[in-house]
């Protein structure tokens, strides 16, 4: 008998309501000329790797392990409730697109725990919103943390690990003024807008690159408590 995981696969699937998908494996479309999934809310559960084309409102995505692919039409797109085991998120908005609440699990290192990196890539043709995108490990000042070191010892220090490239073709870059904390949680950060980039509050190692082609770039960063590698390492920084 096979082993490999079962796969959903989609062909035409057009509501404005409410649809849910859920795969022990992957879920695909039928063929590469497959309509997009059309969707008020589009929920996904799948265990594997998921590429999807979509043209919703809302996108509730877990993918137990492997990357989720979502390339999304001219209509504007609200990413909410999305976890990723153990892999890259890759999303493409032709309008606008906001990231309400994305998870990477996995982008979090104990300071003597090796784990895989993994990233997330964003991309809007209009205005990307970011209101939570964690791709590590933030504790605020005074909270401690609910794990221990796989020797069971205390926690005494801990970083982020993953990468966050968000780019705006036709837009800004803006900070949800209403999320708590740091909207963005990472080890790196890439920015690219064309009309500014405003409003963030990062909690990063390091800002590798941040562009804005008209419009200013303002962005605030913090510490976590335990954070392992404190301050902020700023690359190429330019208004163009």
């Amino acid at each position: 008998a096979s082993t490999a995981p079962a796969t959903l696969s989609i062909g035409r699937l057009a509501s404005e309501g409410l649809v849910r998908l859920e795969s022990p494996g992957t879920i695909v479309h039928a063929a590469a000329d497959s309509p997009a999934i059309g969707a008020g809310v589009l929920e996904i559960d799948a265990r594997a790797a998921t590429a999807l084309r979509t043209d919703v409102d809302v996108l509730r995505a877990e993918i137990a392990s492997g990357g989720l692919t979502v390339t999304q039409g001219s209509r504007a797109l609200r990413m909410e409730q999305t976890q990723l085991g153990a892999g890259d998120l890759t999303v493409s908005a032709a309008g606008a697109l906001e990231l309400a609440d994305v998870t990477l699990l996995s982008d979090s290192r104990l300071v003597n725990v090796t784990r895989t990196p993994y990233t997330v890539t964003a991309s809007a043709a209009a205005d990307l919103t970011v209101g939570s995108v964690v791709a590590g490990r933030y504790l605020a000042d005074g909270e401690t943390p609910s794990f221990t070191n796989p020797d069971g010892s205390a926690v005494t220090a801990l970083t982020s690990l993953g990468r966050v490239l968000l780019t705006s073709t036709g837009g800004s870059i803006l900070g949800d003024a209403g999320s708590g904390g740091p909207q963005l949680v990472a080890d790196a950060l890439v920015l690219s807008a064309q009309t500014g980039i405003s409003g963030l509050v990062t909690a990063v190692n390091v800002i590798e690159t941040a562009t804005s082609v008209s419009g200013d770039i303002a962005i605030r960063d913090v510490d976590g408590a335990l954070e392992a590698n404190p301050g902020l390492s700023l690359g190429d920084i330019a208004l163009t």
